[in-house]
């Protein structure tokens, strides 16, 4: 999808516009990596259905960011936030780079773009994630930013008939 070198990057809350782009980037990353939970072809998002995700997430507590190569979205972690008085103190996240610009701090502006938007919230106390066993990049990202695994899911994920652990990570804020 990328062809991108530079370190120049804006990271930014989504807006409306940026649904094409995500949903094309979150298709992609499905072809490029074994590390997502969508096979490919699995995914069923639409751009309307994304633009009306981005829409609603200030009304579902919900976040959106995107880091930005000039105009090309390489990289987005979401943070989603449950509704129910019993778990809306949590925000659960995914995270995706575009594999071309993997290695370059993207997850880490992203990150850091998150948690400075969580300190902004009333009510969010915990963040969670699930990552495969074996994304040692991932992990690691997620270790630099305190995350702690919280539990293991033996053959939680079947990757190309193959099973696959899956970490619980947590930080509690």
């Amino acid at each position: 999808m990328s062809d991108y070198r530079g370190d120049l990057m804006e990271i930014r809350k989504l807006e409306y516009k940026d649904a094409k782009a995500l949903v094309a980037l979150m298709y992609a990353m499905d072809e490029q990596t074994k590390f997502m939970l969508y096979a490919p072809g699995e995914r069923r998002m639409t751009v309307r259905q994304m633009e009306e995700s981005i829409a609603n997430q200030k009304h579902n507590g919900s976040v959106m960011f995107g880091a930005f190569a000039g105009k090309e979205l390489l990289g987005y972690i979401l943070g989603q936030r449950n509704t129910l008085s019993r778990t809306k103190h949590k925000l659960y996240i995914v995270i995706g780079i575009d594999q071309q610009a993997a290695g370059r701090g993207l997850g880490t502006q992203l990150f850091a773009a998150l948690e400075a938007w969580v300190a902004t919230q009333q009510g969010i106390s915990r963040l969670e994630l699930t990552v495969m066993s074996h994304n040692q990049a991932a992990i690691a990202l997620y270790r630099k930013f305190g995350f702690e695994v919280e539990g293991e899911s033996h053959c939680g994920l079947m990757v190309d008939g193959q099973c696959v652990n899956e970490y619980f990570m947590y930080k509690l804020v």
